[in-house]
């Protein structure tokens, strides 16, 4: 149905951001939003629908945010259809330079407090690299997709800034970083998985899918807040050690696709 004009359907009590970002989407996509009150579902040939519960994002529990594979594909496609500054940044598929970007956040909440120790860190393991720093806070869609497709290899926080790694470059190497008691490596990883690029998940202890288990368990939305509004005191030495995994990954799929 590829005449079918999107829409975004909000269950009652549900609202967008106010922000750009939102907006900017929406105008990708094509999508109206309307509320369930003034539209049937039954008009709509095709249903997708992405479910938020507490044991969204763990194993078994995947986050499906786009209907097909190629979605991520056609998404990108129209982005730099409509953006001339985002697509004149795009590196061809032989651009064999190596790019490493550190996405950081702002504020208390899993913003990283050592953030200048690990980018020093990362530009010493991998020297012979073009290396940046991001923070998206006032950035366009546009901007944010930009710099994520630019990059080879990136370390973030989880938070909502990694809803961009929809926009992510094949075979690039995306860590995703989780404080203690929130473990959810299935919610913008799938994002990742789609956009044909490679997922690691960071976590500060042992027993992640125990720990995450226990968060299940305890299921109530103080619980999970709390345990979200921390900072994160990534070891330097970890992100080091982690970093020849993620290039090793990323060699393999760009061998299996012949790039």
């Amino acid at each position: 149905f590829p005449r079918l004009p999107p829409v975004v359907l909000l269950n009652d009590g549900l609202q967008l951001s106010s922000g750009q970002w939102p907006k900017d989407l929406l105008e990708l996509m094509g999508a109206t939003v309307v509320s369930s009150r003034r539209w049937d579902r039954s008009r709509c040939a095709v249903h997708g629908r992405l479910v938020d519960r507490p044991a969204a994002g763990g194993t078994g529990h995947e986050v499906l945010w786009l209907a097909r594979q190629s979605d991520a594909h056609q998404l990108r496609a129209r982005l730099y259809e409509r953006h001339a500054e985002v697509a004149a940044r795009v590196r061809a598929p032989n651009d064999h330079s190596l790019h490493v970007g550190l996405l950081t956040r702002s504020g208390t909440s899993r913003s990283l407090v050592n953030e200048d120790a690990i980018a020093a860190r990362m530009r010493r393991e991998l020297p012979h690299a073009t290396h940046s720093k991001a923070l998206f806070d006032g950035w366009t869609l546009a901007q944010q997709a930009a710099w994520v497709a630019a990059q080879d290899v990136i370390i973030s926080p989880h938070g909502a800034q990694d809803v961009n790694f929809a926009f992510a470059r094949p075979c690039a190497a995306l860590a995703e970083v989780f404080p203690r008691y929130y473990y959810v490596p299935s919610f913008y990883l799938t994002l990742a998985q789609s956009a044909g690029a490679i997922g690691f998940a960071g976590y500060p202890g042992t027993w992640p899918l125990r720990d995450k288990r226990h968060m299940d368990l305890r299921g109530t939305y103080a619980f999970r807040r709390k345990a979200r509004n921390v900072r994160l005191n990534v070891s330097a030495d970890e992100v080091a050690a982690a970093l020849p995994a993620m290039m090793r990954a990323r060699q393999r799929c760009l061998n299996e696709r012949g790039l």
